[in-house]
């Protein structure tokens, strides 16, 4: 890897991790909360992920998944399926 590439690796390392303690501390202190209804309807779309990305709770990085920890980004209204499932 050059060392561009390590700085581009880095950087989007860094963005994820910026976004997950934004969307960590949303569903932390109850803010853009999505409804039951809806945090209910992307848990079974997730758990039976057209695309294969559910596992123990994550959508798998390793699979071009987001790596997001599901029961937090379920709750928050803003959040999307990075494959456009819900």
């Amino acid at each position: 890897m050059t060392d561009d590439e390590e700085r581009e690796a880095l950087g989007e390392t860094m963005r994820r991790f910026g976004r997950g303690v934004i969307g960590l501390a949303k569903a932390s202190f109850r803010l853009d909360r999505s409804t039951e209804t809806q945090a209910e309807a992307r848990m079974a779309i997730c758990k039976t992920c057209p695309s294969g990305l559910y596992k123990n709770g994550r959508c798998d990085r390793s699979q071009g998944g987001c790596g997001c920890f599901l029961s937090a980004k379920w709750r928050i209204a803003s959040e999307r399926c990075p494959k456009g499932h819900w």
